[in-house]
């Protein structure tokens, strides 16, 4: 009952004497997804069966088995019903659970940029879903577009995410630099925050956070935050660059760049704190309004283990100024580096601004002692060329 790479020897073998599989429709690194005919009552459902190569590993097959019960933690709309959980006949294990009608975000990402209207949607169906397990204390960990199911008419589509709780199984088969026997790497980096890339039991709220600012701002672009030739440089992107600001790929969008200078912070303290937050201040963004409740890299209030950003209320302009931290969340605000912040590159994060206090120098003259040694110095030169002229 295993499947196989291709997976389509399945079809017409039934589970447990009930569950009569009729067609592949999804492939992952670590299982196969199948719809299945119900043979005690006509429905259709979907059977995601773990590969075979994992079905030996005691921890990928507990934690398998576990997303069920992750799943049936949260009581929403926006989470498939699990049906089942157990093992095949042969001892391999599959979960039955709701089969949707739709299609991957990542089909509509395809195709290039989402109006703001459909983005704004899909990212508030994502947040209202997220609210409800993170209340129920479930973190998905593995958010990105080919987890997030569109259902229903296009452009007033329904929001359904998928395997939440895969993120522990994957954890436990190895994590994302891990590549299966089909040559498929389990993860996708460049949906993953840096705490998660770093250690997976770092993930948590803002984690998930993070990963729906990168999908929105990829909705809104057309292109990945992070750009990079393969998902290992991706990778290496997330832990030591910041994404490249909304307005250098997108200028009608540079209203938006506090809203990812907060989704997107390094710093998780730095981030929105929750999805209701997060879904506040989207909705007044989208309208093109100020965000009333900014998040703490925006509003100057020191959380976690280093200091953010200190920005001036008024934005001093970087002709007044011309020292500049670049990048960073603030668009290059005019500053200088404070001594005490001079070295701002460390192993847990990249070089960035809201490491360091930003100060504002004041405007100084020529030092007395520099004035004096220039005045002397040419007084000597005098006396010396008026010494050399008499001599002749």
């Amino acid at each position: 009952m295993s499947p196989a790479d291709d997976g389509e020897e399945l079809v017409g073998a039934v589970l447990r004497q009930r569950w009569r599989i009729q067609r592949r429709i999804g492939s992952g690194g670590l299982g196969l997804v199948y719809e299945v005919e119900d043979l005690r009552q006509p429905a259709r459902y979907a059977v995601k069966l773990l590969r075979q190569e994992f079905c030996e590993e005691a921890a990928v097959v507990e934690r398998f088995l576990e997303e069920a019960q992750t799943a049936g933690r949260v009581d929403h709309p926006g989470i498939p019903r699990v049906m089942e959980c157990d093992r095949a006949e042969d001892g391999t294990p599959y979960i039955v659970m709701e089969l949707f009608e739709g299609h991957p975000l990542s089909d509509a990402m395809n195709r290039g940029r989402l109006p703001v209207r459909t983005a704004a949607q899909i990212t508030t169906g994502i947040l209202d879903t997220l609210a409800a397990a993170h209340a129920a204390g479930v973190v998905h960990r593995d958010l990105k577009p080919d987890n997030v199911f569109l259902v229903g008419p296009a452009g007033d589509a329904g929001v359904k995410l998928l395997d939440f709780g895969l993120a522990r199984v994957m954890e436990a088969a190895g994590g994302p630099s891990r590549k299966t026997r089909t040559g498929m790497m389990l993860g996708t980096p460049g949906y993953m925050s840096p705490e998660q890339v770093k250690n997976a039991k770092d993930a948590g709220v803002p984690a998930d956070l993070w990963s729906v600012g990168v999908i929105l701002y990829e909705m809104l672009t057309g292109v990945r935050a992070f750009a990079a030739g393969n998902e290992f440089e991706r990778m290496t992107k997330v832990l030591t660059e910041r994404p490249t600001p909304i307005q250098d790929v997108a200028p009608q969008y540079s209203h938006w760049a506090p809203f990812f200078a907060g989704a997107l912070a390094f710093d998780p303290s730095a981030r929105f704190q929750t999805a209701r937050d997060m879904k506040v201040a989207l909705a007044e963004i989208a309208q093109g309004a100020a965000m009333s409740q900014p998040p703490p890299a925006l509003s100057g209030t020191p959380t976690g283990p280093s200091r953010l950003v200190e920005v001036e209320a008024a934005r001093v302009s970087a002709a007044n100024e011309p020292n500049r931290v670049g990048g960073g969340p603030f668009g290059g605000v005019a500053t200088a580096v404070s001594a005490g912040a001079a070295s701002v590159s460390n192993s847990e994060g990249p070089p960035v601004s809201d490491a360091v206090t930003v100060v504002k120098l004041p405007a100084r003259g020529v030092p007395m002692w520099l004035t004096v040694s220039l005045a002397v110095a040419a007084l000597c030169l005098g006396l010396l060329v008026g010494l050399m002229l008499g001599n002749r």
